[in-house]
């Protein structure tokens, strides 16, 4: 696992409008958030005063996945929606936490998700594959780069469509790490 200082530089690189800066942060103890000097005035006095509660949550592969597994029915929701931003956002978080891992091989995962097409369907019927999440029960069937032009597709052209973007990164060695994450942590 990556460094989550390391992390949060990346985010900054990677998200002009900072909006997914709460990726690194979810794992990062008060004291690491302090330092970072991104938690507002207002909150940090909250917190001290006991109105509001820091929440850590470990910083394991285990905690990331089922992050990961959390996100996924709100960042489809976006997507069949055709949230422009909200969708782009949702991979934006998908690329902060498989980058968190440090491994090569989602390191091409995490580049190639810069290539945003059809709200980002393709991307998230991949991560899905890799999680074991049933993507086809979270997607509408629309298909499309602009809600003007959405039509329902086929199941065979959506696989199509993935399998061309799964081409592009080492998608069975992915799978097989994320696998083995969650079996060493049991």
């Amino acid at each position: 696992m990556r460094n989550l200082i390391e992390v949060l530089e990346f985010v900054k690189k990677e998200d002009p409008f900072g909006v997914t800066l709460d990726d690194p942060l979810y794992f990062m103890t008060w004291e690491e958030a302090l330092s970072t000097g991104l938690l507002r005035e207002e909150y940090i006095q909250k917190v001290k005063k006991g109105e509001e509660k820091w929440e850590c949550f470990p910083y394991t592969p285990k905690n990331v996945i089922e992050r990961m597994k959390e996100y996924m029915e709100f960042a489809w929701d976006k997507a069949n929606d055709c949230r422009g931003l909200s969708a782009w956002r949702s991979l934006q978080h998908y690329r902060n936490w498989f980058y968190m891992f440090g491994d090569e091989d989602m390191d091409m995962l995490v580049e190639e998700m810069k290539n945003y097409e059809y709200y980002g369907k393709p991307w998230l019927a991949i991560i899905c594959e890799i999680l074991n999440i049933d993507w086809e029960k979270l997607d509408d069937g629309y298909w499309g780069n602009s809600e003007d032009i959405l039509e329902r597709v086929s199941k065979e052209w959506k696989w199509k469509i993935v399998n061309e973007y799964g081409k592009r990164i080492p998608f069975i060695q992915i799978k097989k790490k994320i696998e083995g994450l969650m079996k060493n942590e049991r």
